[in-house]
């Protein structure tokens, strides 16, 4: 997938809830709540429930390291 289109996805996703799967490190999986806050050239911010900040790049979105389940 090319990275403007996965930056236009994530733009249309912006101030809105919903549950993200993380693929971290040997097979350890991550679900939180959050919503996008802010979208730069190379990132995008995820704010969660509990207030704190996750960051993550265009590629891991297209990678499916990080998937939005609902």
């Amino acid at each position: 997938m090319n990275q403007d289109i996965i930056r236009n996805k994530v733009i249309s996703l912006l101030n809105q809830e919903h549950v993200f799967l993380c693929k971290g490190c040997r097979n350890q999986n991550d679900t939180f709540r959050g919503k996008i806050i802010k979208c730069y050239p190379s990132i995008f911010i995820i704010e969660l429930v509990n207030g704190s900040v996750k960051a993550f790049s265009y590629s891991d979105f297209g990678i499916k390291n990080v998937k939005i389940i609902s």
